[in-house]
C-alpha cells in the first residue's frame, strides 16, 4: 500500500504548489473581511477538512506557515483556531494556516459539497 508521493517527487511538488496557490487566493478573501481569521475548507481526497486562515496586512507575497498542531488532551471534538499563533505570525509578515484535523475532531472532516 502506497503511503502517497514521496518527498521531493514531482507529484509532491504540483500538489505544494497547488496548496501554495488556495491558501493565496483564500488568504484574499480573508484579508478583504478584516476578520482576526477566516474559517476555511479545503479538499484531502474525498474529505473537506476545516481550518482557519490568518492574513498580515498589506499587498504580499507573503510567506506561508501550515501550523500542524497535535491534539489537545481531552478536548479533541473542541476546535481551536489558534489565535495566539495566527496572531504571532501575521504580525511578523506570515500568512498562517491552522488545519483542524479529522483525526483531532471526529466532526469535521465531511464530504465535499454537491456544486
Amino acid at each position: 500500500m502506497s503511503a502517497g508521493p514521496l518527498p521531493g517527487s514531482r507529484a509532491t511538488r504540483c500538489m505544494m504548489r497547488a496548496l501554495a496557490l488556495c491558501i493565496g487566493i483564500m488568504a484574499s478573501a480573508a484579508y478583504a473581511q478584516g476578520d482576526a481569521y477566516t474559517e476555511v475548507f479545503y479538499p484531502s481526497g474525498s474529505l473537506r477538512i476545516q481550518a482557519y486562515l490568518y492574513r498580515p496586512q498589506g499587498d504580499g507575497p507573503f510567506p506561508v506557515v501550515i501550523y500542524n498542531h497535535g491534539s489537545r488532551d481531552g478536548r479533541e471534538r473542541k476546535s481551536v483556531p489558534f489565535e495566539y499563533v495566527g496572531r504571532m505570525l501575521t504580525s511578523a509578515g506570515y500568512v498562517v494556516l491552522v488545519p483542524e484535523r479529522p483525526i483531532c475532531t471526529g466532526r469535521r472532516a465531511t464530504a465535499p459539497s454537491p456544486s
